[in-house]
């Protein structure tokens, strides 16, 4: 009888878009129609620092949401945008669509952090992870001056970051270059066996400074940091016809996180 009561109540909260765990709510977050939606996992606390997540050219899949819980764990709570579905806006992977350009992924990011910030859950600035294309926008989020001649995007919204964090960024596309001079501290991380994003793009074009962390993983693919045991994706670029492999790199993938878990906690705390 127990069991059956758990499941229907399980049911029930699926139902209402809310799923609740011992010490984990899930549930969906602000959205702006034509734009974006999120979906939030809350620490069941008081508050906690908050970290975006902003997905790649694939979309919205399990590899933030397994994120979203690696950081929960770890004393987060955690919004995951999706860029591409009030967009209407299905997955590309390897190509580029206008409506999802860094400069785009801006203005999203933004506006959800607004609202983030005002949640009696989130505790202090903000933190935004970006892979892929998603990096790509944190690339643009933290470039001082190019992020100020974003329309819509105000001087006081960047005091709302505290750390950016940029997972095999696309820095071959416009704005997606790493930031130089950010005002924001910001880690960035190359794959560097990387057919997908060609790292070539992201080293070069930025001076040294005390905000800005590049790592490179020497035998990393794109995707490095996927966690999905026999997850494995190939693909061509059909502009360049170049060939690419996505999946995950057990030693890159630790190192990475090691590093990243550091960044937010020196930043956001």
């Amino acid at each position: 009888m127990k069991k059956v009561l758990g499941i229907v109540v399980l049911g029930l909260l699926l139902g209402s878009n809310v799923y609740a765990e011992k010490d984990l709510v899930i549930k969906n977050g602000f959205k702006v129609k034509g734009q974006f939606s999120s979906q939030l996992y809350l620490n069941k606390q008081q508050s906690a620092s908050t970290i975006i997540l902003s997905h790649g050219g694939g979309g919205k899949w399990k590899h933030q949401e397994l994120w979203a819980k690696y950081l929960n764990d770890e004393g987060y709570n955690v919004v995951i945008i999706d860029h591409f579905k009030e967009k209407g806006i299905m997955g590309h992977v390897g190509k580029v669509n206008p409506l999802t350009i860094p400069e785009e992924r801006v203005k999203d990011l933004v506006k959800l952090s607004r609202w983030v910030s005002k949640q009696s859950w989130n505790n202090g600035k903000l933190g935004v992870i970006g892979f892929s294309q998603g990096g790509s926008g944190v690339n643009l989020l933290g470039n001082t001056r190019e992020v100020k001649k974003i329309k819509g995007v105000k001087k006081r919204d960047l005091k709302l970051f505290g750390a950016l964090v940029s997972y095999y960024p696309g820095c071959g596309i416009i704005g997606g270059t790493p930031p130089n001079l950010p005002y924001v501290p910001i880690m960035i991380h190359i794959a560097m066996d990387d057919g997908l994003a060609d790292p070539f793009w992201c080293q070069a074009g930025f001076e040294k400074n005390k905000n800005f962390f590049i790592y490179k993983y020497p035998d990393a693919p794109h995707g490095f940091d996927i966690t999905i045991p026999g997850w494995k994706r190939t693909g061509v670029i059909s502009s360049i016809n170049r060939k690419y492999v996505i999946e995950g790199h057990k030693k890159s993938n630790l190192l990475s996180r090691q590093r990243t878990l550091e960044f937010l906690s020196k930043h956001l705390h």
